[in-house]
């Protein structure tokens, strides 16, 4: 196994005095690895616990092969924790695949283990045929280079890493392991099923690139060590880069930026960034999203309307209003019309947390978040509402009166902010004041006698 040692020392997947927790199933791979990492366990100062987990897939058999794991670990003078779990049930409540059900059910329980033995790794058996399998299962289902990167040597759970030693040979060299060690590993009968895409991949297509290549194991690590190494640099790259202009709102899961500035970066870094926003806003990016979405999602950014809308899976969307994207979930509030009275004085909070005040004063306050009028011109109350379809004013300047959505359109406010912008209006229905956009046309304003309107933001 001189290729294993060298792949840890490269790697630095372990270090001297480490607590290594072994995910052993029964079968050749995890057995062979636990076996090995026994026989080196005392140069490298090793405490070593096997992890074995009962799916309950197979009756007896499931049971079967823990039992098979805990009499190894015995004879072999290793600690084991036995796990049994319903992936049935789970897999039912959660509307998902078996696989699945299984895979997230024994990584919780290896998460649980790792804080309570405080442990520095867990060793997982996956090998150089795994590797190859699951970079063309990738290859089949997405474009983007940082998905088909494959499993990584190491990664960070829980309170330490996960390490996998055997990347570096292939199934042949561990079946030739288990011979040579005496070790008769269980045999899951599922793993021949080819209805299952990992085995399709397993039994018909690395045969076919064996053929050709039958280090093909070694030829797929190295690509995916290559292809991890670049990833992560221009994920990087583009993480610094995207957070100079980036509005993120973690707590709502929302996000923003001038798609401008987005276009004049290097389109490699601009999928990056597309990349990471996505991830920002997910918990976990869903099975629906595909490269499709990417695609829309650039043609929204270079196409010419001013306004346009994308949905994404789980309810986020993406909005174009002039040179601003946003990105945020649907959250489907319903009515979101808002009508207040407002007394002079007097103070509403609006909506959006702003304020408007009303008060008296013996002066005009004059700039663009403020309104005047004299007392002898108000028609009170006022009342501050959102707009409403026909909505018409007038202005300093302005021939007759103009249509509200007119008006926002010129002054390219986003669609999103528009039926919440506060519009202030008379007893009679007169809008006299849109906060930071437009005054009514009001008689000349004196000394003394007014009434001032101010927005607090």
């Amino acid at each position: 196994m001189k290729a294993v040692k060298a792949f840890i020392q490269k790697h630095q997947l372990l270090k001297k005095g480490s607590t290594v927790l072994v995910g052993v199933s029964g079968g050749p791979d995890s057995m062979a690895l636990l076996h090995y990492l026994v026989s080196i366990g005392k140069d490298w100062e090793l405490e070593l616990v096997a992890l074995t987990v009962d799916h309950q897939l197979r009756g007896d058999e499931s049971a079967a092969d823990a039992d098979y794991v805990e009499s190894r670990c015995q004879d072999w003078g290793i600690r084991c924790e036995r796990a049994s779990v319903d992936v049935k049930s789970y897999k039912k409540e959660r509307g998902i695949g078996t696989q699945t059900a299984a895979r997230e059910l024994r990584y919780r329980f290896f998460q649980k283990q790792m804080e309570l033995y405080k442990a520095d790794y867990l060793a997982l058996g996956h090998h150089g045929d795994d590797q190859a399998e699951t970079m063309l299962m990738q290859f089949t289902r997405s474009a983007d280079p940082s998905a088909v990167a494959g499993i990584p040597a190491k990664r960070p759970f829980a309170c330490g890493h996960i390490i996998r030693p055997f990347l570096a040979i292939d199934r042949e060299m561990i079946e030739s392991y288990c011979r040579t060690e005496s070790i008769i590993p269980r045999l899951d009968p599922s793993n021949e099923d080819t209805g299952y895409t990992r085995n399709y991949f397993r039994k018909l297509v690395i045969p076919l690139l064996k053929e050709k290549n039958p280090n093909i194991h070694v030829t797929m690590q190295n690509m995916s060590e290559r292809m991890q190494e670049n990833a992560s640099f221009l994920r990087e790259a583009a993480e610094e880069r995207l957070l100079k202009f980036l509005e993120l709102d973690k707590k709502n899961a929302s996000a923003s930026f001038p798609s401008s500035v987005f276009q004049a970066c290097p389109i490699a870094l601009q999928r990056q960034m597309y990349q990471l926003i996505l991830n920002y806003l997910y918990k976990k990016q869903p099975d629906q999203l595909s490269y499709l979405h990417e695609t829309e999602f650039f043609k929204l950014l270079e196409g010419n309307r001013s306004n346009a809308l994308l949905d994404f899976p789980n309810g986020l969307q993406v909005k174009k209003s002039y040179d601003r994207i946003s990105l945020s979930f649907n959250k489907k509030e319903g009515d979101q019309s808002f009508e207040f009275r407002l007394e002079v004085p007097g103070r509403v909070q609006l909506p959006n947390g702003a304020f408007i005040e009303a008060f008296l004063s013996d002066q005009a306050v004059q700039d663009t978040y403020s309104f005047s009028l004299q007392v002898t011109s108000a028609m009170l109350p006022f009342t501050i509402r959102n707009r409403r379809a026909g909505d018409r004013m007038n202005w300093q300047g302005l021939n007759g009166s103009r249509k509200l959505k007119d008006l926002f359109i010129d002054e390219k406010i986003p669609r999103e902010k528009r039926d919440c912008w506060p519009v202030i209006t008379d007893a009679s229905g007169r809008i006299l004041w849109l906060p930071g956009l437009r005054k009514a046309v009001m008689p000349a304003e004196g000394e003394g006698n007014m009434v001032c309107l101010k927005y607090i933001d």
